[in-house]
């Protein structure tokens, strides 16, 4: 199975505080590239209120790669990914807020499994 390296997002309003937006982010590539492209979120959206983490974890058969699910809170409204990561971006609603933690379950499954 051929795994993509990737970075995945979603941006939604944080309806317990209107001024912040959540930024849903999935990597998926090597741990040091992982930590990487945090970095560069981090300094991108430069007032970070709150980092949650989803999940993250190995992908199996991908011959090592890994993947981070998390989520940044920012007033930041705008990012300029072409700074922060040069490989397959792309804004994806698989990624869209969830209700409680437990809905995240069937999309953690699939990307352990090697099918984001």
């Amino acid at each position: 199975m051929d795994v993509e390296r990737k970075l995945l997002w979603w941006k939604y309003i944080e309806s317990e505080f209107p001024q912040l937006f959540g930024w849903n982010f999935l990597i998926i590539n090597e741990l040091r590239e992982i930590q990487m492209i945090q970095h560069k979120l981090c300094y991108t959206l430069e007032m970070i209120e709150e980092r949650r983490e989803i999940d993250s974890g190995i992908i199996r058969n991908s011959g090592g790669l890994h993947y981070d699910l998390f989520t940044l809170y920012s007033p930041t409204f705008k990012l300029d990914f072409n700074e922060i990561y040069r490989g397959s971006v792309k804004r994806d609603r698989r990624l869209q807020k969830r209700e409680t933690f437990q809905g995240w379950n069937n999309f953690i499954d699939q990307i352990v499994l090697g099918e984001i």
